[in-house]
């Protein structure tokens, strides 16, 4: 029979697991360096391909995000 809280017991197992592993590799960049990060992932149990793909994918984000805030607040640092 479904049984409810096992299953959402699973799925936050599963999430909590995914987010230890998954989330240093996306967090890194900007925390602790991309090559902290990486090692730490993969010490963690994940592939060193899905590391890879993951550390440049929040790289290209992190330098996304921080330029559109640059831009935003105005700041210019080839002003003289």
């Amino acid at each position: 029979m479904f049984d409810c809280a096992s299953v959402c017991a699973n799925l936050k197992s599963r999430y909590k697991k995914s987010q230890n592993k998954f989330g240093m590799a996306a967090l890194g960049p900007i925390l602790i360096g991309t090559q902290f990060a990486a090692a730490a992932s993969v010490a963690a149990g994940v592939k060193p391909l899905k590391v890879t793909i993951l550390v440049s994918a929040a790289m290209v984000i992190w330098a996304a995000a921080i330029a559109w805030v640059v831009v935003a607040l105005g700041i210019s640092v080839f002003e003289g």
